[in-house]
């Protein structure tokens, strides 16, 4: 159960890279959330034509102004902003992730069989 909670949140943190969206419209509301730690973790959102909001990654964010005019086909890491095309990539915190995913799924596939030996031992 860990290592697919461990997974949808790889899956989440990728997306905020906004690879895998489709964007094509004006952004018409920006928020910078802070979290724990001020300016490493902060939580950056876009509501593009006043739909719901999307989390999007601190450089992407730092791109963009309320009225900017984005295009973006989904998933490309080619994306316009005013008309500058610009690369996407995939945040430091994703390829961290995703290098200690298996590592992680590991040890919590490991710590599961020495749990059920343990029970199956003490019966």
């Amino acid at each position: 159960m860990g290592c697919l909670f461990a997974m949808a949140n790889v899956w989440v943190t990728a997306g905020r890279s906004t690879i895998y969206y489709s964007l094509d419209g004006t952004v018409t509301a920006m928020d910078r959330r802070l979290e724990k730690h001020p300016g490493l973790d902060d939580v950056y959102l876009i509501s593009i034509n006043s739909r719901a909001w999307i989390q999007i990654d601190k450089g992407l964010f730092d791109q963009l102004h309320i009225g900017s005019q984005l295009t973006k086909e989904r998933w490309s890491k080619q994306i316009e902003v005013e008309g500058q095309s610009s690369r996407l990539e995939y945040s430091s915190d994703l390829v961290g992730m995703v290098r200690a995913l298996p590592l992680i799924c590991a040890i919590l596939i490991g710590y599961g069989f020495f749990v059920a030996k343990q029970s199956a031992f003490q019966q």
